[in-house]
């Protein structure tokens, strides 16, 4: 069962490549925020408890961030 969270993109880090420990390929993640902090329906103003999310993708994935940018609005399908 996988959950979604939609937010704008805050950061996009660079991918990075962790050594394997038995002399395989290494690990590759790429780090990102998404600001979830909601809004008021009716008056549209932002709540004052902001919900930053630190996400993360490994392998194949790391290149799907390239496709946006800073500020890009996402949803974010992810499994805990």
């Amino acid at each position: 069962m996988s959950n979604q969270v939609t937010g704008r993109l805050v950061y996009i880090g660079q991918p990075q490549e962790i050594p394997s420990k038995n002399g395989g390929n290494p690990f590759v993640k790429r780090e990102f925020l998404l600001d979830a902090t909601t809004h008021d329906p009716y008056t549209g103003e932002r709540s004052q408890y902001e919900n930053i999310l630190p996400l993360e993708v490994s392998g194949d994935k790391c290149a799907e961030l390239d496709q946006f940018l800073v500020g890009d609005v996402i949803t974010v399908s992810f499994a805990l």
